[in-house]
């Protein structure tokens, strides 16, 4: 399958954690470290040698954290819903106090405000080097420029777009997170997301851009954008916008992933709920809401030697898919319902339990309650679930549920509130 590769590595030198040391948007230097001037050089950023784009510290590091703060989003926002819940002696008590709708703002949901404040802090430090940088005889100067624009408009757009999901200072309801010292309105955060990805597209179209390789492919790098806005308009309700950006973003076997490998970081997905599950399991309710092969072999569960369920298609350095083809698929089908665009859903349903059995298939076109049953499977920890209950369309004892939390954002940190 053809992908989008987010590809991340954690630096062993100091210098990728330059101004990331202390906290979030006033960092200090550390005297061993690089001074604020040293790293305002193109080279940070990235090279760009007869067209081939090899990532800098600073960009590489940014990459990293995309993969630390989407992991940790995700699975905070499954133990709110009904796709993980906490072990019956966690070492970590996030997911217990989410599931059980009980969370205070100095809990250890912190953990996940410090990863997404962090992933966009530096996002938007790879903007401000950016604008700063001096010509100093560097190859393809203006085209390291446009690539740092491009990356850092694209991990701007999606940290405020997980923080505008995630976070509110009134958990019941979306309230304002604080951002650089002002509360900012989760709408306003989501608009901050897709003027993000506007600019990052206008980057990955350009000319300066046009004929590069390596870690930037122009082609599927504006796909990659058109993908996570479509994603954004959806998560937004703004569902005629979805529409008109579908077409050319859609690209068969395509998807936006976050890769991890042997000299980088353990997937995290794979830490909480795969083999060695500790804190977290596969959501019971889930489990035995599945029908037909197809769905079995998505969320396909075994028990670990504590007894623990664990998804075994999860491997430890297994990309972190942020949107797919199968996404796709199935927001277009939505989209097809609700008569938004020209298709046939029952298709596009059947194409996607067709990546896992022949043997399952639909034979009338699908409710958007039955579409949410199968984004809650297929789409397992990539986000949509906690959409999907806000947008009202899951139904049932889940959005009962649902409905009823105390708890549907995260509490910033107490110290946030003063």
């Amino acid at each position: 399958m053809k992908s989008i590769h987010i590809s991340i590595a954690v630096l062993a030198i100091a210098a990728c954690l330059t101004s990331c040391d202390g906290w979030i948007d006033d960092a200090k230097t550390p005297n061993n470290m690089l001074t604020s001037e040293q790293i305002v050089t193109p080279s940070m950023l990235a090279t760009i040698r007869t067209k081939e784009v090899k990532d800098g510290a600073m960009i590489a590091n940014v990459k990293t954290l995309a993969g630390v703060a989407a992991s940790a989003a995700f699975l905070t926002s499954g133990a709110m819903t009904d796709e993980i819940e906490p072990t019956t002696k966690p070492n970590f008590l996030i997911y217990k106090q989410l599931k059980s709708d009980d969370v205070k703002p100095n809990s250890d949901v912190a953990t996940t405000w410090n990863k997404l404040q962090n992933f966009r802090a530096r996002a938007e430090e790879v903007l401000q080097v950016e604008a700063k940088l001096s010509n100093d005889g560097t190859e393809n100067f203006d085209a390291v420029r446009a690539y740092a624009r491009f990356t850092g408009h694209l991990y701007a757009g999606l940290a405020y777009q997980l923080l505008g999901k995630m976070f509110s200072r009134t958990t019941d309801k979306a309230d304002g997170v604080r951002i650089n010292n002002a509360i900012i309105g989760n709408e306003e955060l989501l608009d901050k997301a897709q003027q993000h990805y506007s600019q990052a597209l206008t980057e990955a179209t350009g000319n300066l851009l046009a004929d590069k390789k390596g870690v930037f492919a122009p082609a599927t790098a504006a796909k990659q954008v058109r993908m996570l806005m479509v994603k954004l308009a959806m998560q937004r309700q703004q569902y005629a916008e979805a529409a008109t950006l579908w077409d050319e973003a859609y690209s068969n076997g395509l998807q936006v992933d976050i890769v991890y490998n042997i000299d980088g970081g353990v997937n995290e997905l794979y830490s909480t709920v795969g083999q060695p599950a500790i804190n977290a399991q596969v959501d019971t309710s889930l489990v035995a809401s599945l029908n037909g092969i197809a769905e079995k072999k998505a969320i396909k569960t075994a028990k670990n030697k504590d007894g623990h369920r664990y998804l075994t298609s999860l491997e430890k350095y297994a990309p972190l898919v942020v949107i797919d083809e199968k996404e796709m698929k199935l927001i277009k089908a939505e989209l097809v319902v609700r008569g938004l665009m020209q298709g046939d859903a029952m298709q596009l349903v059947n194409d996607v339990l067709a990546l896992y059995s022949a043997d399952q298939t639909i034979s009338t076109a699908p409710t958007l309650e039955e579409l949410a049953h199968l984004r809650h499977v297929f789409l397992y920890l990539h986000g949509c679930r906690i959409d999907d209950l806000r947008r009202g369309i899951v139904g049932g004892t889940a959005q009962a549920t649902w409905n009823a939390r105390k708890v549907k954002y995260i509490p910033m940190p107490e110290l946030e509130y003063k």
